[in-house]
């Protein structure tokens, strides 16, 4: 039984599914270190360097001509495993199928393309947690969420990575509102709708872009609002998947194509059950995520209800 669409393909279909998100979506770029996985499959490993403090430097003794003494640090290399693998599939009748078009099918899959690509970051969220990244800046109320807050963020940050690297700010939405508010170097229309229909405010006190979030949950007791990043805190990888089941009737088919907004690959499926006479269709993704650098986020906190 053929899957092809009425009048196209599942390519364009998978294309058309990817553009123009229909919810608030954060490229993995703007808070995490990304690591190449071309041919890697799942389970498969790679090494990711983390450059880490080091001792002051010692005087050198002539006598003793000590270069080859190791002054120490925590540089190391980390494990990066491609272990998670989100999916989400749904079901569609026959005497539905043969009737949809590529348009058709992309508005039903823009829905699961969102279901995967928000586990994927939600789960790279659950990293982040003040256990992981101990240095932390208490954000105060998203009332009060100002310029000033954000250059106290910026000068901490600093201290931990330095200032030679791009930054970025990620706040929840209740405190990109507050500062969006509070922010008086940003005039009225058009700049100001231009911030809430791209989610971002660009160059503010040394970081390159702040972006809101719905991504971001608070874990048990605390609550963490946002997060200032170089990208070097968590390692996110992304696949597409190149292992596919083989299909039940050997009449499936499978594209592969890139989320525009996050920068995700993704893997688009379909096939036909002779058993049940009814079409599934795959969204999915192969994925790794590792803390690496505890310095590389400052945890922002408040003890206040937003």
């Amino acid at each position: 039984m053929p899957t092809t669409f009425l009048g196209g393909d599942l390519k364009l279909a998978a294309d058309l599914a990817v553009a123009n998100p229909d919810e608030i979506l954060l490229a993995t770029k703007s808070f995490s270190l990304g690591v190449e996985t071309e041919g890697m499959e799942e389970g498969d490993s790679t090494q990711v360097f983390v450059a880490g403090s080091v001792p002051k430097a010692k005087a050198f003794d002539r006598k003793d001509n000590n270069y080859m003494t190791d002054n120490g640090g925590e540089h190391a290399w980390k494990t990066h495993t491609l272990d998670y693998h989100a999916k989400s599939s749904f079901v569609i009748a026959r005497k539905f199928f043969n009737k949809l078009t590529p348009q058709k099918m992309a508005a039903l899959l823009k829905r699961h393309v969102t279901a995967v690509v928000s586990k994927i970051v939600d789960d790279s969220f659950a990293k982040i947690t003040t256990l992981a990244f101990p240095n932390f800046f208490n954000a105060g109320p998203a009332l009060n969420f100002d310029e000033g807050a954000v250059n106290e963020i910026e000068t901490e940050l600093a201290k931990l990575i330095g200032s030679n690297s791009e930054r970025n700010l990620i706040l929840n939405m209740d405190h990109f509102s507050g500062l969006r508010k509070n922010l008086v170097n940003i005039p009225p229309a058009p700049t100001n709708n231009e911030v809430l229909l791209s989610g971002i405010i660009p160059g503010i006190t040394g970081f390159a872009n702040v972006i809101r979030t719905t991504a971001l949950k608070s874990a048990g007791n605390e609550n963490i609002v946002g997060f200032a990043t170089n990208m070097s805190g968590i390692a996110l990888s992304v696949a597409a998947v190149n292992h596919i089941p083989v299909f039940k009737d050997g009449a499936g088919e499978v594209e592969n194509t890139i989320e525009a907004t996050t920068g995700i690959p993704l893997t688009f499926s379909v096939d036909y059950d002779k058993d049940t006479r009814d079409y599934v269709a795959t969204v999915e993704a192969l994925y790794a995520i590792s803390v690496i650098d505890k310095n590389g986020i400052l945890c922002l906190t408040s003890t206040v209800a937003a």
